[in-house]
């Protein structure tokens, strides 16, 4: 099954979307995301990975209607920042905050979306560790094949607390909006052979800080339509074998005969 990509977004420190990350004009910054999607007092009271997840969704979906697509919001880790530290506040014998639970949650991102845009359309999220990022793929492969028109899909993590995980590296967030429409040009590329256990190509081209991050793959997927590139790439963090998926390039269709 193909899928074609409609839009592509990413978020990183210093990288507020599609053109500052093609510019190469990085900045070194722990500004947290824009997320304009959601208002103001909302965004103030969510975690550094939900402002990402949806900085990110509002940007795949800007061209399409954000109370219809469905969506896939992927991160191995979610919300575990949070927890940490209501478990701390729990272990000191603090009150709880409702709204810091709520945050806390792996649905977190997609509740907070859904409620600002009015979407009742389908939404999942989904933690498979290494393999976040496929089955986010895979996921919305599904949901295509039932027969939704669109599919937002959404990656992302931020380095969880040193007492859950002693992986380090650097936030990140990608994502594409995706349809099984035929082809007619128009998309920036196709997706094929969602395949497992295959030889996957290096992601050496993205920076160092992101190699170990579980969702590195929807970065350099990203990476790879936006600059047109027709190659197969692995889905996993850099140096694993598992998960990939070849990407193709949009042909043009063939001028009508006179």
């Amino acid at each position: 099954m193909k899928l074609r990509v409609l839009a592509v977004g990413v978020w990183l420190p210093g990288v507020a979307d599609n053109a500052v990350w093609l510019s190469g004009a990085h900045m070194d910054t722990q500004a947290p995301p824009a997320a304009a999607l959601l208002p103001p007092m909302t965004r103030r009271r969510c975690s550094a990975l939900t402002r990402a997840l949806a900085d990110v969704f509002g940007q795949v979906t800007a061209a399409t209607d954000r109370a219809q697509v469905c969506s896939v919001f992927a991160s191995a880790y979610g919300e575990t920042g949070v927890l940490a530290e209501l478990l701390e506040q729990l272990a000191l014998g603090e009150d709880l905050s409702p709204i810091r639970f709520s945050g806390s949650v792996h649905n977190s991102a997609a509740g907070q979306v859904s409620i600002v845009c009015g979407n009742r359309a389908l939404t999942t999220s989904i933690a498979a560790g290494r393999d976040t990022v496929a089955l986010a793929l895979l996921e919305a492969q599904g949901l295509l094949r039932d027969g939704v028109a669109q599919v937002a899909v959404v990656c992302g993590d931020v380095q969880p607390p040193t007492g859950l995980s002693s992986e380090r590296f650097s936030p990140l967030a990608a994502g594409l909006l995706l349809d099984a429409a035929p082809s007619n040009g128009d998309e920036l590329a196709l997706l094929a052979d969602l395949m497992e256990d295959a030889m996957l190509a290096d992601a050496a081209s993205l920076p160092e800080a992101v190699w170990a991050n579980p969702c590195c793959g929807a970065l350099l997927l990203a990476d790879t339509v936006l600059r047109q590139r027709s190659l197969r790439i692995g889905l996993s963090p850099h140096g694993g074998q598992g998960w990939g998926v070849d990407v193709t390039l949009a042909m043009p269709p063939p001028p009508e005969a006179a």
